[in-house]
C-alpha cells in the first residue's frame, strides 16, 4: 500500500495518538474502558468470555476476529433492541 515505509510508519503513529482519548465499550453492556485489555479483562471477569484464549484456542486470524466482534456487536445490539420494543 505505501512505497516508502518511512510514510507507513508516520500513519502508524498518528494511529497511536488516537488511541489515548479511545473508549472501548463491552460488548456485552453499556461500560466503557480506557483500553482494549481493560475491556476484555472485564468480558472474561463479567461475562464469562475470554475471546484471548477463544482465539488462540481456535487459530483465528486477523480478519476472523474482526468479524467475530462485528457479530457479537451486531447480535447483542439486536437483542437489546427487541428487548427494548416490548
Amino acid at each position: 500500500m505505501f512505497e516508502d515505509s518511512e510514510e507507513e510508519g508516520e500513519g502508524w503513529e498518528e494511529c497511536e495518538e488516537d488511541q489515548e482519548d479511545t473508549q472501548v465499550t463491552c460488548l456485552f453492556c453499556s461500560h466503557n474502558f480506557s483500553s482494549a485489555e481493560d475491556t476484555f479483562t472485564h468480558c472474561r471477569i463479567e461475562h464469562n468470555l475470554d475471546l484471548i484464549q477463544w482465539s488462540r484456542q481456535h487459530q483465528v486470524d486477523c480478519i476472523q476476529y474482526i468479524k467475530i466482534i462485528n457479530f457479537i456487536r451486531l447480535k447483542v445490539g439486536l437483542l437489546l433492541y427487541e428487548v427494548m420494543e416490548k
